[in-house]
């Protein structure tokens, strides 16, 4: 999972401006799917 997230995180750096929000969005996103996961 963390190679995805970093993969993403590349792809995001490479596009330019990575805002620091942008970032929480995707952290925030990446938990929730991950508790998601987690709790079945």
């Amino acid at each position: 999972v963390l190679d995805f997230f970093n993969s993403r995180m590349d792809a995001q750096n490479m596009d330019g401006e990575l805002s620091v929000e942008k970032v929480l969005q995707i952290i925030i996103t990446n938990c929730r799917s991950w508790r998601g996961e987690g709790m079945k």
